[in-house]
């Protein structure tokens, strides 16, 4: 597991997020780097997104949907994965959150930040180790021990 990671997890989680924008798809891949989550897959298209939840290997414990999208949109993602697969999590983002109104669908806003996204699947997931989980900075300390060692004798 990371050192990154400040609370420690009883488990690591896939992840597959779907928005049409792949500069938003690419941005929030990226975003999950040193999570408790592992990104199996950064789509554009509910479509390719629903044939890879139903495959070995990549079939993710979560999925990360826009809401509006061309297409399938994220309400009807969301009605299939949860016919076709009753145990994944979803997770709506929309950037108009408060329009949304979907029976069993949680949806933030799509500036979320990280950290809320890990803890509202581990509230979805019934898993404190994420619910606590925060992001921690890989150095916590920026200084050498040699810039500790004089900081130390100049005190």
């Amino acid at each position: 597991m990371d050192d990154d990671v400040s609370m420690a997890t009883d488990r690591r989680y896939t992840l597959g997020i779907v928005d049409n924008d792949p500069l938003v798809a690419d941005f929030l891949a990226h975003g999950f780097a040193n999570t408790p989550m592992d990104v199996l897959w950064a789509l554009t298209d509910a479509g390719q997104a629903l044939t890879r939840c139903g495959q070995e290997g990549t079939h993710p414990a979560i999925v990360l949907t826009d809401i509006e999208m061309p297409g399938m949109n994220g309400r009807e993602l969301f009605h299939t994965l949860r016919e076709r697969h009753p145990e994944m999590v979803v997770i709506g983002i929309s950037a108009f959150p408060d329009l949304v109104a979907e029976p069993g669908l949680v949806v933030l806003p799509k500036e979320s930040r990280v950290e809320e996204i890990v803890r509202l699947a581990g509230m979805l997931l019934h898993d404190d180790s994420l619910t606590r989980w925060f992001p921690q900075s890989p150095h916590a300390n920026p200084l050498s021990d040699a810039e500790l060692r004089a900081l130390d004798c100049y005190a």
